[in-house]
């Protein structure tokens, strides 16, 4: 996900978090601070939102890289 920002890839790089969950596999911090890195580009807020549910849901919350990631956002 991380190259695919670096290339100005944004919508991949949330397609990329979606196919993950379809598939069956928990993303990690680092794969979420990458997709509201790339939401934020886009300006999709609502993607965003919904990001931030996971994150509480799944108890992500206390990863401060993931914490400043849903601020900037």
């Amino acid at each position: 996900m991380s190259g695919h920002l670096a290339c100005g890839l944004y919508q991949e790089a949330v397609s990329i978090l979606w196919k993950m969950q379809n598939a069956g596999f928990k993303p990690n911090s680092g794969s979420i601070t990458s997709a509201l890195q790339a939401i934020s580009e886009l300006e999709q807020f609502s993607f965003g939102k919904e990001i931030h549910c996971f994150v509480i849901r799944s108890g992500l919350d206390y990863d401060p890289h993931l914490g400043a990631s849903l601020l900037d956002m």
